[in-house]
């Protein structure tokens, strides 16, 4: 997990004291238990001092981006709305000048930090982000008061901001407070309770461009053609009936994250194998399966046979949403289908569609297909790009790509 994958939305000194953390990218325990831990304890650059509090949270399901986690009553027996927490020491988030660090890996060796909040400012703190890879405004936030002259201890704080856009998007305005009477955060207690609505994390998902051919059990047949029923194979041969098409217009000019709507151009053959069979287009958080890993198509880019493209004119994804996650094909090559994480459909132009035929599947998430994801090219395998780097270059010598 990297720095930003998850962000502190709530914080309250009162009472047994309580944090909130909002869920930025899919944290998959199924596969794998995972531990985040969260401290007290300041960090001074190099090392956390050690007489204050640690407490492990511990996933052993999957939660979807863009879900709400409230852990309650830290000065008694701590409680958490997703997975389980123990916790060692006394988390005391009332005292003056606190802050919180979420991180992996162990108090001694933390391996990444994932996001730190601090009550008031870190420096008034004695606590320090040197050395943790995490900046204010973007994966750190301090609680300081409007004038910025007479920093004061908040006591309790809410994000009450946007809740749909990109991870970086929603990363800068969680993590961003101009004054005390910022509309993003609040800082009073709410009396109608906290809000655990989850957040839309990102508006372009497992998208396939207008004009790619889907596998049906009636042969391959453009995305555009396809309706609610229709048959579609999977790779294994399956006939899956669709739920839903959603499609969704994107005006070049008015896109805010290049980089998470524009397609990604698979070329004919870059997988290997002849395929695709022709060129695929998808957007670059869609998923291919490739050498037994779901691998976004934008951690697949490598400037020769797959590349990032640049549109001038308005264009339209097409989203196929099955009855469960399951891998289709799409001009020869094996893709994933949609895979709801509780989020509703309202950016697509037909959403309200959804809506009519589903009112209450905005809460619905699918258990994910057994395959690891790759979602950057960061943990891209050496093995994968090398092949695929090859794959590439016979494409060159043999003229099939420029």
């Amino acid at each position: 997990m990297p720095a930003g994958d998850i962000a502190f939305i709530g914080f309250n000194t009162d009472g047994n004291s309580d944090f909130a953390i909002v869920v930025l990218e899919a944290i998959d325990g199924f596969t794998s238990p995972v531990e985040i831990k969260f401290t007290d304890n300041e960090w001074n650059g190099t090392a956390f001092n050690s007489d204050e509090a640690v407490m492990t949270w511990t996933i052993n399901s999957l939660i979807p981006a863009g879900t709400v986690v409230a852990f309650n009553n830290l000065r008694s027996i701590p409680t958490v709305t997703a997975g389980t927490v123990s916790i060692s020491g006394n988390m005391a988030l009332q005292n003056n000048d606190e802050v919180l660090y979420a991180f992996t890996g162990t108090l001694a060796t933390p391996d990444t930090f994932l996001a730190a909040i601090a009550r008031s400012t870190f420096s008034r703190a004695v606590a320090s982000l040197s050395g943790t890879g995490l900046a204010l405004g973007s994966t750190a936030l301090e609680l300081k008061d409007a004038s910025f002259n007479n920093v004061n201890n908040i006591n309790f704080a809410e994000y009450i901001g946007i809740r749909e856009g990109t991870k970086t998007d929603l990363l800068s305005a969680i993590n961003t407070i101009s004054s005390a009477s910022s509309t993003d955060w609040y800082f009073a207690p709410i009396t109608s309770g906290d809000d655990s609505r989850p957040f839309n994390v990102t508006l372009f998902t497992e998208c396939f461009l207008e004009g790619t051919r889907i596998l049906s059990d009636r042969g391959e047949i453009p995305v555009e053609w396809l309706k609610i029923g229709d048959r579609i194979l999977t790779a294994t041969g399956q006939p899956e009936p669709i739920k839903w098409i959603g499609h969704q217009t994107i005006v070049p000019n008015q896109v805010s994250n290049p980089l998470r709507s524009y397609p990604i151009l698979i070329k004919a053959g870059a997988l290997g194998d002849h395929l695709p069979h022709r060129d695929l287009y998808v957007s670059p958080d869609h998923a291919l399966l490739v050498d037994g890993l779901l691998i976004n198509a934008g951690a697949l880019v490598n400037d020769l046979s797959i590349l990032r493209t640049v549109p001038t004119a308005p264009f339209t994804y097409y989203h196929v949403e099955l009855h469960q996650h399951a891998t289709l094909v799409a001009e020869g090559a094996t893709a994933e289908s949609y895979l709801p994480q509780r989020e509703d459909r309202f950016w697509y132009d037909n959403g309200s569609e959804y809506q009519g035929l589903y009112p209450h599947d905005g809460l619905l998430a699918y258990w994910p297909m057994p395959y690891p994801r790759i979602s950057s090219q960061r943990q891209l395998p050496r093995f994968i790009l090398k092949r695929l780097r090859q794959v590439a270059e016979t494409l060159v010598s043999q003229g099939l790509v420029a």
